[in-house]
């Protein structure tokens, strides 16, 4: 779930009431790991935590796209949470829509973690989304520590940024990848550049979507990909921020052969490329293609948010 312009908005903070040290080498570089919770996905594929939230069990999804974490307009309602007013278009949503209001949460778990009088922003009530979560974490919350996707176990975990660098990787003995990556000073959001069939290209991580995405004229620009190329498959739009509808509105998928991280590939990856509505992405901008759970689920990433660097192996490296 993107957000497209934001105001000031305090990032609340989990304390941590247990830890578990794992030893990263044999020099005391330790990590020292706060949470680690069971990981699940809703209808469109995207990652959930259990939560506990006002005393209520529910399930927050894992959203590194967006900027302010949120709690639906439903959970509001539900759990009779005390609102706040903005000021109008603090926050919009990619789509334009607007968040003018926040939640106070008195009380919210995740794990072994603990955060009190949070505030939240308020989801409106026309947005379509998935009735299996009731708001996200975003990088306000995220970006404060190292985080953890072990898709292959479907495990999320939080870690402590306070580590001797490059000496996280504790999971397998196998080759993996450290990539640098830039975090944008007002949205948090992981950018990095992979190789799409050999080419360079500009994503962004973003777990809070579920199909990986470009523009119609980056995939011309880049790859020579023209309207007509026999190659192209339409495929039913099931991308929630990208805008696409009407009579002239085409998604496609191409065959694109790889796409790689570092030395992590993943072979086949499924992108689909829209009719040019992607206003946020292109080739003249930072941001080329979005890479969302349709890729990511086959990774295994931990994610070092003050080292600015994530780092990647197959999601069943052991």
């Amino acid at each position: 779930m993107r957000i497209l312009s934001c105001g000031l908005v305090a990032a609340a903070l989990f304390l941590c009431s247990g830890e578990t040290v794992l030893a990263a080498d044999q020099q005391q570089c330790n990590l020292t790991e706060y949470t680690r919770v069971d990981m699940t996905y809703d209808r469109a594929g995207g990652p959930l935590v259990p939560a506990t939230i006002n005393g209520e069990n529910r399930s927050m999804l894992i959203d590194t796209g967006s900027i302010y974490s949120m709690v639906t307009a439903q959970t509001v309602d539900d759990l009779h949470l005390h609102q706040e007013g903005l000021p109008p278009r603090s926050f919009e949503l990619i789509n334009g829509k607007s968040m003018n209001l926040a939640a106070k949460v008195s009380e919210i778990i995740i794990g072994q973690m603990r955060g009190k009088d949070w505030s939240f922003l308020v989801m409106p009530q026309t947005e379509n989304v998935a009735p299996e979560w009731a708001g996200t974490i975003g990088p306000d919350i995220m970006g404060n520590y190292d985080i953890e996707f072990d898709f292959g176990a479907g495990k999320f975990a939080i870690f402590s940024h306070d580590h001797c660098p490059g000496q996280v990787v504790y999971w397998t003995k196998d080759g993996y990848a450290a990539l640098p990556v830039t975090l944008g000073n007002s949205d948090g959001h992981i950018r990095l550049t992979a190789m799409l069939d050999g080419k360079p290209v500009h994503v962004v991580i973003d777990t809070g979507t579920s199909t990986s995405v470009m523009n119609f004229a980056t995939a011309h620009e880049l790859f020579g990909i023209a309207p007509n190329d026999p190659a192209l498959q339409n495929v039913a739009v099931a991308c929630a921020i990208c805008g696409a509808s009407g009579p002239g509105a085409r998604v496609v998928a191409y065959p694109f052969k790889t796409l790689s991280f570092g030395g992590v590939t993943v072979l086949n990856p499924n992108i689909h490329i829209y009719p040019d509505t992607l206003h946020y992405l292109g080739t003249d901008n930072q941001d080329q293609m979005i890479v969302g759970m349709s890729i990511l689920r086959q990774l295994h990433l931990y994610v070092a948010y003050h080292e600015k660097t994530l780092y990647v192996t197959p999601a069943g490296s052991r």
